[in-house]
C-alpha cells in the first residue's frame, strides 16, 4: 500500500518540496465538502495526496489515458486510491477523456481547486486554465504544475529536467498579474481565484 509520499519518492513527477504544498491546498479551502478537479493522473500521486488531505474531500481527475501506462494514467491512480482504502464512485471520480472538452460539458457544480497537470503544449494548459477558471468558485484556488521548471537547478530527487515552455507562456499570459500567487515553490504555482 502506497501513500502520496511514497509514491512520490518512488515515481518523483513531483519535487519533494511541492508534495506538501499540495496536500496543503485542500485544506485552505474553507467550505466543506472541498471539491477538487485533479487534470492529470499521473501515477496517483496527486490524488492520493488530495485525498489523504481531508476527510470531506469530493476528488474529480481527468486523464486522456484509461488503460496502463508508463505515462500515467487512471488505471494507475485507481490501484493505489483502492489500495489506500479509496471508494471509486464514492468520494473519488474518475473521468477518462480531454479535460478542455470535460470543461465544456460540467455538470457537477462549481469547484474549490483546480490543479492543472495534463497536456503541457500552451494550448492545451492555456485551454485547461481558460475552461476551468469559470468553474472555480470565488476565493478557490488554481494550480499548475511544471511551472518555470528551467528556472531550477537539477535535482535527483525531482521530476525529469524537461522545460516545458508551453506552460510558462499559457501561466504568464493568463493567470500572473490577474491573480494573486499564494504559492510557488519550486515548479509548482497556486493562485486565488477572486472572480
Amino acid at each position: 500500500m502506497h501513500t502520496s509520499e511514497t509514491l512520490r519518492d518512488a515515481f518523483r513527477y513531483l519535487y519533494p518540496d511541492e508534495l506538501p504544498l499540495l496536500k496543503s491546498l485542500p485544506i485552505l479551502i474553507d467550505r466543506s465538502p472541498c471539491v477538487v478537479v485533479n487534470i492529470g493522473a499521473g501515477s496517483g500521486t496527486s490524488g492520493l495526496a488530495f485525498l489523504e488531505s481531508r476527510q470531506d474531500l469530493i476528488l474529480h481527475t481527468i486523464d486522456i489515458t484509461k488503460e496502463d501506462s508508463p505515462f500515467g494514467c487512471l488505471y494507475a491512480e485507481r490501484q493505489v486510491c483502492e489500495a489506500a482504502g479509496y471508494i471509486l464512485g464514492k468520494n473519488w471520480f474518475q473521468h477518462h477523456g480531454d479535460s478542455k472538452a470535460l470543461a465544456v460539458t460540467w455538470q457537477y457544480g462549481p469547484v474549490d481547486l483546480v490543479f492543472v497537470d495534463g497536456a503541457h503544449e500552451e494550448e492545451d494548459c492555456a485551454g485547461d486554465i481558460l475552461g476551468w477558471l469559470p468553474h472555480i468558485r470565488a476565493g478557490g484556488l488554481m494550480a499548475v504544475h511544471d511551472y518555470k521548471k528551467g528556472d531550477l537547478a537539477p535535482n535527483p530527487n525531482g521530476p525529469h529536467p524537461l522545460v516545458w515552455g508551453g506552460v510558462d507562456l499559457a501561466v504568464d499570459r493568463l493567470l500572473v498579474g490577474k491573480y494573486d500567487i499564494i504559492a510557488h515553490v519550486d515548479s509548482l504555482i497556486v493562485f486565488r481565484v477572486d472572480k
